[in-house]
């Protein structure tokens, strides 16, 4: 027991105190309602706030922090390190997470450059080995600036909102050259869609759109560890390439690639270059500069495909056989086979589907229209020295160009062809098929190639050149050139053959009606008539007139002259030597309003005179 004196006793001033549990003390009533005294508590009294701060330990002490510093406590992943790391399991990686603004303007050309953040999606997206789980890489809706974008590595798909939603611009500095999209080296199974890639006009020729570089694809990568497939099975959809300085979509090497809904505008090089066993479905190139499709690669599919307007920087360019500007052209050399069903080739400089030294190949249901807008002689459909072909199409001209195309069909040397073409030749200048077309004595087979153009009354139906077409009587004519010596009966020369002698007829003999129409001469005092010029002539008599004796007769000729009298009673006068015929006067007054009739007749037996044979009036 602790004995304390009075001295020691602290009594509460307050009589309403109260015995504090923990220290056995009295504290006054208004006190009572108070947290203790606390170091913790004096030391965040004394802290200094300020906005957005927040109040954390540190070194075991609370202490005023700002957003930096606990950004950085917090360790948010950084682009620069370890963001691959931290998002791998989340399998989406968004670029607007990373730092990407979707706020370029085409029109004052400005806005963010977003190569840093589009280069760490891809570090993020990267996988150590086929076993990694495999990640998309997210565009939402914007539009973005940045250099080309980093190769896509296996198993990645980029992806966007869909070509009017997201747009990815190629930025005029830094890395301008190559393409603008590509795989990286073994890359299988990429898959690039739901966008539009805008060249922004930067580069050179190699700045394409979109590269399926599948060259270096092996059965066998242990060292790479991504051997899956043999083929490279990349997969493109839903995507508008434009204003590139290189191609739009090309693809090499091996294939089973699947292109979808590609639209492929306004760039300098060829639309589409095709690789080996793949698939183009429901693409466009419009506004090429060289070819819309050029074939390059074996057994590849295009269905459904159209190209217009191609060969817009040049008709000759890249070294390509044949020249550029065509709708379709397979690569010269090329003899593996490809195959297009259902694509269109509309208003391209060259030819709408151009096949040189290539066979194999199959082509149904296709259309040529209006193409050679160049004028450089093209038909809808070319096949120069090319084999095996099977072509099924329609050409035709719908006059919408100043140039039009030549013909439906070319075909020179080559053999074992099986074409069907219809053509509706109504404005291309050599109809069906081209003058310099060889058929005769070929190995080709040329089926049903016919015009649609309207046919006109007696036109028949002719085979010519191998193929039948409608003919009008005059071509017709010509072709049989009819001779004196395919009449039967008829002596050669008709020069020689003696006239009949004392001829009898039995039966009816009906004679042609022939009218004559008068030749109008103008009134004179004296009319001198031109025999030579007809047998009837008519005359309106002003004043009183004579008629002189017609000159150039010929022996028995008639003639028929009409006067009216116009105003007045008009006296004509027949002049010598023309000789009257018995009850016949040299003068005729017509009266006004009437015709005076006069009928001649030219008579060697009188001495090469006119006689006048008649006169009246009415």
């Amino acid at each position: 027991m602790v004995v304390k004196s009075f001295a020691q006793i602290q009594l509460p001033t307050d009589p309403g105190a109260v015995l504090q549990a923990g220290t056995k003390q009295y504290i006054d009533a208004a006190d009572a309602t108070k947290q203790p005294l606390d170091s913790d508590l004096t030391t965040l009294a004394g802290l200094t706030a300020t906005t957005d701060s927040f109040i954390q330990s540190k070194a075991s002490a609370w202490a005023a922090r700002t957003v930096a510093q606990v950004k950085t406590d917090l360790a948010v992943p950084t682009i620069a390190s370890d963001i691959g790391a931290a998002r791998k399991d989340t399998y989406v990686v968004n670029v607007c997470d990373l730092g990407a603004v979707g706020d370029y303007n085409p029109n004052t050309v400005s806005g963010t450059n977003n190569t840093t953040a589009f280069a760490a999606a891809i570090t993020a997206a990267t996988n150590a080995s086929i076993y990694t789980p495999v990640v998309e890489i997210y565009v939402p809706p914007g539009q973005y600036l940045t250099e080309k974008i980093p190769p896509i590595p296996n198993r990645v798909t980029l992806r966007g909102a869909g070509p009017g939603a997201t747009r990815i611009y190629r930025k005029n500095s830094g890395t301008t050259t190559g393409p603008f999209v590509t795989n990286t080296t073994h890359a299988r199974a990429i898959s690039v869609r739901g966008m539009t890639l805008d060249g922004n006009g930067v580069g050179d020729a190699t700045s394409g759109g979109v590269t399926l570089d599948n060259s270096a694809a092996l059965s066998t990568d242990a060292a790479n560890g991504i051997a899956e497939y043999y083929d490279a099975r990349h997969f493109v959809s839903d995507l508008i390439i434009q204003f590139c300085k290189g191609h739009g979509l090309k693809q090499t090497g091996s294939g089973v690639s699947m292109i979808q809904r590609v639209q492929v505008f306004y760039c300098d090089n060829h639309g589409f270059i095709t690789g080996a066993d793949s698939y183009f479905s429901d693409c466009d190139a419009g506004s090429s500069g060289f070819d819309g499709f050029f074939v390059a690669g074996p057994n590849s599919r295009l269905t459904s495909c159209k190209a217009w307007y191609s060969g817009r920087v040049s008709t000759s360019g890249a070294g390509v056989t044949g020249g550029t500007g065509h709708g379709f052209h397979v690569q010269d050399g090329n003899y593996s086979t490809n195959t297009l069903i259902n694509c269109e080739a509309q208003d391209n400089a060259r030819a709408g589907f151009f096949l040189s030294n290539t066979g194999r190949h199959i082509l149904s249901g296709c259309v040529a229209d209006s193409n050679n807008t160049a004028n450089l002689s093209h038909a809808g459909f070319e096949l120069l020295g090319s084999w095996t072909i099977r072509l099924d199409g329609f050409a035709w001209d719908r006059a919408a160009n100043t140039n039009h195309q030549l013909a439906g069909l070319r075909l020179t040397s080559g053999g074992y062809n099986v074409i069907s073409v219809t053509a509706d030749d109504s404005t291309m200048a050599q109809g069906r098929i081209t003058s310099d077309t060889d058929i005769a004595g070929s190995t080709n087979t040329v089926e049903a190639v016919q015009s649609t153009g309207t046919p006109v009354n007696d036109d028949v139906v002719q085979r010519k050149a191998g193929v039948w077409t409608h003919r009008t009587m005059a071509q017709v004519k010509t072709d049989l050139a009819i001779t004196e010596a395919d009449v039967s009966g008829l002596v050669v020369d008709l020069a020689a053959k003696a006239p009949l002698a004392s001829p009898t007829f039995t039966g009816l003999v009906t004679a042609v009606r022939v009218v004559k129409t008068p030749q109008t001469v103008s009134y004179a005092s004296t009319v001198t008539l031109d025999a030579s010029t007809g047998d009837a002539f008519a005359i309106t008599a002003t004043a009183d007139m004579h008629l002189a004796s017609p000159t150039n007769p010929t022996n028995g000729q008639m003639l028929v002259v009409e006067v009216l009298a116009s105003g007045a009673n008009r006296i004509v006068t027949i002049d010598g030597p023309t000789l009257l015929t018995t009850g016949l006067t040299q003068n005729l007054t017509i009266q006004s309003g009437q015709v005076g009739i006069f009928g001649f007749r030219f008579s060697s037996l009188r001495g090469s005179v006119w006689l006048l044979t008649s006169a009246t009036q009415g």
